[in-house]
């Protein structure tokens, strides 16, 4: 799975980990996914490799796994993007999804910020708290998968 920013945005932590998601709250469970981008901070791509326990395969669509994006290797942590010095620039989040053999499953993309503004002063990052979720492209692609 790998996460990209558009507009010229880029991660700005050191780690990221995916944390499941459900009933409203992340459950501290971070081991569906690894982070196997090598230095994060600064890309404008991060990858992820699935658990094989998952449960990509083929299942009732109220059971899609949803994940948080945290930015540290515990559970819940702020993500921050270094934002493009450039007025008007829409920043999305774009999420792909591959199989074991490098094929694409599916792609989805979410609008982070409309039209942002370069700051009057230099500020490098945006702290992000509330967790990034994944659902709707996630929910996508499962529903793809599921029909195909």
């Amino acid at each position: 799975m790998v996460l990209t920013l558009t507009g010229g945005a880029t991660f700005d932590n050191t780690a990221y980990r995916l944390e499941q998601w459900q009933g409203g709250a992340g459950t501290g469970d971070l081991t569906y996914a690894t982070l196997t981008t090598a230095a994060p901070s600064g890309a404008t791509s991060i990858e992820f490799v699935m658990s094989e326990s998952t449960g990509f395969a083929p299942q009732a669509l109220a059971d899609v796994i949803i994940f948080v994006l945290s930015g540290n290797t515990t559970a819940g942590q702020a993500t921050n993007y270094a934002l493009p010095q450039i007025p008007g620039v829409d920043i999305s989040l774009q999420l792909q999804v591959f199989d074991a053999g490098n094929a694409s499953k599916g792609t989805a993309q979410m609008l982070l910020f409309q039209s942002s503004l370069a700051p009057l002063a230099p500020v490098p990052t945006l702290a992000f708290y509330g967790m990034l979720m994944l659902a709707a492209g996630l929910a996508w692609v499962a529903r793809r998968q599921l029909r195909s």
